[in-house]
């Protein structure tokens, strides 16, 4: 058992270091509660305070994964770039960094969808639809993005559903393939924009 007392945020944060690391060792599924509370030498009770299930653990480090990409949503919505700059920014960080993190440190999530399902959908439906959708109304003031109907919220859905798409599959294809041959094409057409224009 511990030696000391640790405060609670400190102990949670602990579980949660312990967790990630275990559940991308071992896979979600093969990790119970109580082997993080051996590896970290606490009674099972003790992680019982901050933690009731293994499933509460994956959905915290879900949406503690989520802050990089809400930070770069508010940087980006908030900075004077034009759309298709703002649009190409998206693009860049979703390969460049997105894709690593999943692929590196939040594989062991894949296996673990049905749990994570309505987080996803919530996130998606709550920021990043929305992030897209300003991003595509400042392009249509710009006159550089012309849709095919006058319709920019249900865009800025097919929109998050190409990086979805290519999120769901990352492991199974080359990124670099996908993003040149696939996503860059698609979105140029999707949204009306002049072919060639994004990178």
């Amino acid at each position: 058992m511990g030696l000391f007392r640790k405060e609670p945020e400190e102990r949670k944060a602990e579980i949660l270091q312990m967790a990630h690391k275990m559940f991308l060792e071992r896979g979600f599924v093969k990790v119970s509660l109580q082997q993080i509370a051996d590896e970290l030498k606490i009674t099972k009770g003790a992680l019982f305070y901050h933690f009731k299930t293994k499933e509460e653990i994956l959905v915290t480090l879900f949406r503690t994964g989520l802050t990089p990409l809400i930070k770069f949503f508010e940087k980006t919505q908030s900075s004077n770039d034009s759309a298709i700059q703002k649009l190409q920014n998206s693009i860049d960080y979703f390969f460049g960094t997105m894709i690593p993190l999943g692929t590196e440190q939040y594989s062991f999530m894949r296996n673990a969808w049905d749990i994570l399902s309505s987080e996803c959908e919530n996130f998606e439906k709550m920021t990043i639809n929305p992030f897209h959708e300003k991003i595509i109304n400042q392009g249509i003031a710009e006159n550089t993005i012309h849709l095919h109907t006058n319709d920019p919220k249900k865009y800025s859905i097919y929109l998050t559903r190409f990086f979805t798409m290519v999120w769901d599959n990352v492991i199974d294809v080359k990124p670099e393939e996908v993003r040149s041959d696939l996503m860059i094409p698609s979105i140029e057409q999707l949204l009306g924009i002049q072919k060639g224009t994004l990178k």
